[in-house]
């Protein structure tokens, strides 16, 4: 394979004394003696190296299999390299996870500008653990991504390194991987080492430690795993997938996936549209309460949506929910006891209390609110300069309303006033 056109480089290295039978057959690489099957995806060709002392990088090559990207010119195609390597009783020798720190290490000093970036600790591909490690570095003006992961066992090393055009040819080779055979010892505690993968935004090392823990049951995983299908994350975007693992998790009662189940049948985008399913969803989590359920929950109140319009009903979620600190719902409450709609009565106090909460929050509705509070006098004496604090803080925040209000006030303002509001805004 070309490097210099940024496909992937993979290397998987396997110390042993004197060579294993290997070949290909069937389309699928075999190394029997240290348990890999490795099938060789549409267009992939493999060279086996047998006992040649061919080397890349300083390490001993036995096989290398290239796949060409999935569309022409694509940033994904890879090559996969077998190589075998013993090491002694020095310094690392059987823990994996400092062999992989020193290997990386070497790899830092071989290739100019290598940088090593967060990552996963702990990995588990086509059935095995490994000790993982990400870096990246940049070749003929492209920069490419990629990682070393690394098992030790019995006294040799048994490492995969992937070098990707980018992390859509990362995420394939590990999913390659993931469908293959890489020896015996299977995968303990999937669910935490799923949960440090996503901690360090490595989706594609995530991916099949969720797919293991979600099949032992894991709520949080398989929620998670579902997460990943709808945002296109470590796998391709499959909203139907998606749709299943959601279910899976809120079943057992698992409140987030619950509320996301609410959101989607109320949207209809993954699903199709079911108000009252929805409502039945938002119920569950918000009776857990989760505050995103519980303001769309009260919402569905509002317009009638599963549930019948009770604004009773509404304004006790939204109350539940923003007592929960989720500030869309502190916006929302505030600006209805400002306006006296959706079952609560005007309430000045009420309405600032929380519109405060919510604007300290960031939430630009909110901004405007206090802005409406303060320049019309609902609970306050009217103040023209505060409201104009409050327009400029929600321009600030990228809120387009913003400019004609405060277009308005410039016209009633004096410049010092104007200033004065200027230099309250900056201080909030």
């Amino acid at each position: 394979m070309d490097r210099s056109a940024g496909l992937l480089s993979l290397l998987v290295l396997a110390g042993c004394a004197g060579a294993p039978p290997v070949g290909v057959k069937d389309r699928v690489y075999r190394n029997a003696r240290l348990g890999i099957e490795l099938p060789l995806p549409s267009g992939a060709e493999a060279s086996v190296q047998g006992r040649r002392k061919a080397r890349d990088r300083g390490l001993p090559v036995l096989v290398t299999i290239t796949a060409p990207p999935s569309e022409p010119g694509g940033p994904d195609g890879y090559m996969i390299s077998v190589s075998a390597q013993s090491f002694g009783s020095g310094a690392g020798a059987g823990d994996s996870s400092e062999l992989a720190r020193t290997t990386a290490a070497g790899m830092k000093e071989s290739i100019p500008g290598l940088k090593l970036l967060p990552a996963a600790s702990e990995a588990c591909l086509g059935g095995r653990e490994l000790s993982s490690v990400r870096f990246s570095y940049e070749q003929s003006g492209r920069e490419l991504d990629g990682s070393l992961f690394l098992a030790v066992v019995d006294g040799r090393a048994l490492s995969f390194v992937v070098n990707a055009d980018g992390d859509a040819g990362r995420m394939r080779a590990v999913r390659a991987l993931s469908a293959g055979r890489l020896g015996p010892g299977g995968c303990r505690d999937a669910w935490p080492k799923a949960r440090a993968a996503l901690a360090a935004g490595d989706d594609a090392v995530a991916l099949p430690l969720l797919e293991a823990a979600a099949a032992e049951g894991f709520a949080e995983a398989q929620y998670n795993l579902g997460r990943l299908h709808d945002d296109g994350r470590g796998t391709a975007k499959d909203t139907a997938t998606a749709v299943r693992w959601y279910e899976t998790a809120a079943e057992q009662g698992y409140a987030p996936a619950q509320a996301v189940l609410g959101a989607v049948y109320s949207n209809g985008t993954s699903a199709p549209q079911d108000y009252a399913l929805a409502a039945r969803w938002l119920r569950k989590a918000a009776e857990q309460r989760d505050p995103f359920a519980a303001l769309a929950l009260g919402m569905a109140y509002d317009l009638g949506r599963g549930v019948p319009v009770d604004g009773a009903e509404a304004l006790l979620w939204v109350t539940r929910s923003a007592e929960l600190h989720y500030v869309p719902a502190e916006a929302a409450l505030g600006m209805r006891y400002l306006e006296g709609r959706h079952g609560a009565a005007p309430d000045y106090d009420k309405a600032r209390s929380w519109l405060q909460k919510a604007a300290g929050g960031g939430d630009r509705e909110a901004m405007l609110g206090m802005a409406l509070l303060h320049g019309q006098g609902r609970g306050v004496k009217p103040d023209y300069t505060e409201s104009y604090v409050w327009l400029l803080r929600a321009q600030a925040a990228g809120d387009p309303r913003a400019k004609e209000r405060l277009e308005r006030l410039d016209m009633i303002l004096r410049p010092s006033e104007k200033a004065e509001a200027r230099r309250r805004a900056a201080l909030r």
